[in-house]
């Protein structure tokens, strides 16, 4: 799964991750299959949480304004 925030655009976005991709671009995270997106209001920072049992999580920066988790 593929998680990304556009703080421009203040939208969460969650992404079904088809192949491993570290470099995306907005035009790249658009071919793959959206899960969902929502539409969010932060008044403070944006801190991530995720849990996964019995799995491990990468967090990468992109190089444009949105983050790709």
């Amino acid at each position: 799964m593929r998680v990304c925030l556009d703080c421009e655009r203040r939208t969460l976005s969650f992404f079904a991750l088809e192949e491993e991709v570290i470099q995306t671009t907005k035009e790249e995270m658009k071919k793959r299959t959206q899960l969902h997106t929502f539409h969010i209001k932060p008044t403070g920072p944006i801190f991530p949480g995720f849990y996964l049992e019995q799995s491990s999580v990468r967090i990468i920066q992109n190089n444009s304004n949105t983050n790709v988790v």
